[in-house]
């Protein structure tokens, strides 16, 4: 199956912003155009829109709140479309940071998705991508 997911969660605050609000790196490409290569068949999912900054402090086994919501999303879910995933995180990660008062967050993504692909664990945890019309069934035992 020719499917790409990305995950990107580093959307961090710049710690090299220059006093007039721009980093050395962006002065320096100021008016360059982005260059895109366009990919089918993939998903990029962001943990932050653009111009927003990730939590880190999600959870307290050291990850950060957008992958923390993608793993209880995973965990509930034996199979899962990709795009309910992510939509399903992104609204964990809206209500604890309603509940908790936190900057805002709001993650965000970018497809070309021409068809559902489903994310299933399999017996030992480890999860595959499969089109939709395509559920392993489970081995009956031989007689």
């Amino acid at each position: 199956m020719d499917f790409k997911f990305v995950i990107v969660d580093a959307c961090r605050s710049n710690p090299f912003v220059t006093a007039n609000g721009r980093s050395a790196l962006a002065t320096a490409n100021a008016g360059r155009a982005e260059q895109r290569t366009p990919a089918t068949n993939t998903l990029i999912s962001f943990s932050s829109a653009a111009g927003e900054n990730s939590q880190d402090w999600g959870t307290s086994i050291g990850l950060s709140l957008y992958t923390a919501a993608l793993l209880d999303v995973m965990r509930a879910n034996d199979r899962i479309e990709v795009r309910e995933l992510t939509q399903q995180a992104r609204v964990l990660v809206q209500q604890y940071v309603a509940r908790h008062r936190a900057e805002a967050q709001t993650p965000w993504e970018g497809s070309s998705m021409m068809r559902p692909v489903h994310l299933e664990r399999g017996r030992q945890g480890a999860v595959a991508a499969r089109p939709q019309d395509d559920r392993r069934a489970e081995a009956a035992p031989q007689a």
